[in-house]
């Protein structure tokens, strides 16, 4: 969170403790939130107590689509039939 008066970065750490990488529950404390508060009432906003550590962003329906797809199958065909008709004839090789 940066202080919009002086652009000071005044809170850097996670929003509360509800994620943590591949795990989700309720949150009990909401660090941003009260840092926010803080700011707004002209007190000192307090330091994060413990480091933002990211959270599990899953696809499970991406994956099963995806579990098929190979380079030479799907990928370089792909991309062969998008280019333009003089790269295609470049990436073809030289001409005899």
């Amino acid at each position: 969170m940066v202080n919009p008066k002086t652009w000071q970065v005044m809170y850097h750490g996670p929003i509360n403790d509800a994620a943590d990488y591949g795990v989700q529950k309720a949150s009990t404390q909401e660090f941003a939130q009260n840092a926010v508060a803080a700011l707004l009432a002209g007190q000192p906003v307090p330091a994060a107590t413990q480091p933002s550590k990211g959270c599990l962003v899953d696809f499970p329906e991406r994956a099963k689509n995806h579990a098929s797809l190979t380079y030479v199958k799907d990928v370089a065909r792909s991309s062969r039939r998008s280019a333009s008709p003089a790269t295609r004839k470049a990436a073809s090789g030289p001409s005899r």
